[in-house]
């Protein structure tokens, strides 16, 4: 009995060609090195993980969305898509939590998102980490479905005070 090679079908290890592929700007780079912190994050990895493994299980969900939110909202930004209700959304978020930890790691994300377009991919890289790292959630579907969700509430809460 002889084994040969057969020839790849259609359905194995050919990818399909019509299938989209992410934009390079929603994939982290975690070769891009900043200030003070070779690893690729707005903060060292050490820290992040220290940040969301002292967090109880409430406040990692709203930890999770917020972050989320913060990085859709900085991909926005770069792409140049409503980028004043885009800053303000990041701005309430900030404000929502007044804990030491979490105000070091958002204040760490703004300067970076206002550094352009590099630092809005290590604020994202980031946010892909501590999503991934604390919160096993996928940050592709996850994220834009706490965006979309987010845009919603501060819409109707902006309609109402008018």
């Amino acid at each position: 009995m002889s084994i040969s090679k057969k020839p790849p079908t259609k359905s194995r290890k050919q990818p399909n060609k019509s299938t989209k592929r992410l934009p390079i700007y929603s994939v982290p780079d975690r070769r891009i090195c900043w200030p003070d912190n070779p690893e690729g994050f707005v903060v060292p990895q050490k820290e992040l993980e220290d940040f969301i493994g002292n967090q109880t299980l409430y406040q990692a969900q709203a930890t999770a969305e917020r972050f989320a939110v913060v990085g859709e909202a900085a991909l926005a930004i770069g792409k140049g898509k409503d980028v004043e209700f885009n800053w303000e959304m990041i701005r309430r978020i900030v404000s929502e939590d007044k804990n030491a930890y979490y105000q070091r790691v958002m204040k760490a994300m703004l300067e970076a998102i206002e550094k352009g377009m590099e630092g809005i991919m290590v604020a994202y890289g980031t946010v892909t980490y501590l999503l991934e790292f604390g919160f096993a959630y996928t940050a592709c579907s996850t994220n834009e479905e706490f965006y979309e969700r987010r845009i919603k509430r501060m819409k109707r809460a902006t309609k109402r005070r008018k």
